[in-house]
């Protein structure tokens, strides 16, 4: 019986997550069009915050995607404008190749959030870059 109501509980945060970056969205956008824009891509990683570690309440996943998103913005934005030849594409096939586009485009937005945690990541300071790559792909394949 526990588990049967699990989902409804993680269901019910995930909305207020969603509820709250919409409401912070909004008060922002009520001060100008380009406030509201960059609220958008400030609290773009919480959701990821959120999936990554379940027990987080939710003004804390929004909190540490403020924090993750400092001086990372413009590099997403970059990366989602790199999408609009694809989303083109959508357009022209009636919606047949977001098939394609929107899992490809989630998951490449998910790797984002894993490279921008790892860089947010304290490292040891003996470490060469050689090594941070190969612990950062020993992380990977065991979480595989």
């Amino acid at each position: 019986m526990e588990t049967l109501f699990a989902f409804f509980k993680s269901a019910v945060k995930i909305f207020c997550l969603y509820f709250m970056i919409q409401l912070f969205i909004v008060l922002w956008s009520m001060l100008f069009f380009i406030p509201g824009i960059i609220a958008t891509y400030r609290y773009m990683m919480a959701v990821f915050i959120y999936i990554d570690d379940p027990d987080k309440g939710v003004m804390q996943c929004i909190t540490e995607s403020k924090m993750m998103m400092i001086g990372h913005k413009w590099e997403f934005f970059v990366l989602q404008i790199s999408f609009i030849l694809w989303w083109l594409l959508c357009i022209v096939t009636c919606g047949l190749a977001s098939l394609y586009v929107a899992p490809y485009s989630s998951l490449t937005y998910a790797v984002y959030y894993d490279n921008l945690k790892f860089i947010n990541t304290p490292q040891p300071m003996n470490s060469s870059p050689d090594q941070q790559w190969s612990q950062a792909s020993d992380m990977n394949q065991q979480q595989m």
